[in-house]
């Protein structure tokens, strides 16, 4: 029998700069029948821990930005995003997010989603920079193979931040006008400069005038009606101490006052919304397959398994918002930011998902399932 709710959608919150993780424990659901608790090897596991065959893994989720938004590519927001699901970015000075999770730690940082002894899940940053550049995801499963760990994952972030808004016309910076919208009126670039003086020849380096919308590793377009052409992405700026830019590629000759464009700001509008992330597993072809929002995003084998080794939960504790119950830092434990809605782990190998905002697990194939609705009972 399933409850029916109406009302706010409730979570379960991992807030930005924590330590925190659910645990559900082996020892206190598995019976130690010989009286050797560290030997899991004599014990009679059921459901989950005794499962060895096809399985789906379901969430609903909200990740949070880690990134934050970095001092250069603000072009005119003069301040950061401070909504509860952005971490701070870091400036100049000491910073709690700094000593929390460095800058360059936040663009590699992995949040753990599910861990069991057999495997974990995680969300991936897969950006560079975090100038005008919120956090991006994608969905990892890592495993053990008996020599080692190897990863399946999305080939590209699944969970990424959106580059156009409502048109408006700016007037604090009237030399700064919002000209980079495309047919439907959406803003996708802002204008961050023009070529002073002319580039009379073919060159990595443009003449700009001044430099103060543009920063190392932005990339630069030019605008031909709706379309926008990217030229480059900027290497330098101020060789030879004047006002230009070297891009990291030849840029044929343009001519003076021509309008250069970069992406309008990034906006992580991701949490604030709610995201279906499935991994389905099939023993018989060892195939493991990754969704999101119910389309298939990668379909690959197992890796490093030798035939009749498949993939299962093991017997040890279930984790669930970093990859261990003990206390190291952000980066080591993987901990994961964000809002966990709803969890199921069934014993099929599911292929279509018919329920994207809300999870219905088959009774007879449920192994586990999760929601944070309390407040609403």
């Amino acid at each position: 029998m399933y409850d029916v709710y109406a009302g706010k959608r409730k979570s379960l919150v991992f807030p930005i700069m924590c330590n925190a993780h659910v645990v559900i424990p082996y020892s206190e659901n598995i019976v130690d029948i010989e009286g050797t608790p560290s030997d899991t090897t004599d014990d009679i596991p059921y459901g989950l821990w005794a499962h060895d065959g096809d399985f789906t893994i379901e969430w609903l989720i909200t990740p949070y930005d880690i990134n934050g938004l970095g001092t250069s590519g603000r072009i005119d927001r003069v301040a950061q995003n401070t909504k509860a699901g952005v971490m701070p970015a870091n400036g100049s000075g000491n910073f709690i997010s700094e000593a929390y999770l460095s800058t360059t730690n936040r663009l590699s940082h992995k949040m753990c989603i599910f861990k069991c002894a057999g495997f974990r899940v995680t969300l991936e940053n897969t950006t560079s920079t975090n100038f005008n550049q919120p956090a991006e995801y994608k969905l990892n499963i890592t495993y053990s193979t008996g020599s080692g760990t190897a990863t399946n994952s999305t080939i590209i972030p699944v969970i990424t931040a959106s580059s156009n808004r409502t048109f408006e016309y700016d007037l604090v910076q009237l030399n700064h006008h919002r000209t980079g919208f495309n047919e439907d009126g959406r803003i996708t670039h802002d204008e961050v400069g023009v070529v002073f003086p002319a580039m009379s020849s073919d060159s990595t380096r443009i003449d700009t005038g001044l430099t103060t919308y543009f920063h190392v590793g932005q990339d630069i377009y030019t605008r031909d009606g709706f379309n926008f052409t990217k030229i480059g992405t900027i290497d330098s700026i101020g060789a030879g101490g004047g006002n230009n830019i070297t891009l990291d590629t030849t840029v044929s000759a343009l001519p003076i006052s021509t309008p250069l464009y970069a992406d309008t700001y990034k906006e992580p509008k991701y949490i604030d919304n709610i995201h279906h992330l499935a991994i389905s597993y099939s023993k018989n072809s060892n195939m493991v397959n990754i969704y999101y929002g119910g389309k298939l995003i990668e379909s690959s084998l197992v890796g490093g398994y030798a035939a009749g080794n498949t993939l299962s939960f093991g017997r040890e504790d279930i984790i669930i918002g970093k990859n261990t119950t003990g206390n190291n830092n952000a980066s080591t434990d993987e901990q994961f930011m964000g809002e966990i809605h709803e969890l199921s782990v069934t014993s099929v190998y599911q292929k279509s998902f018919r329920y994207l905002n809300t999870l219905m697990p088959k009774f007879d194939d449920t192994l586990l399932y999760l929601r944070f609705e309390e407040g609403n009972e």
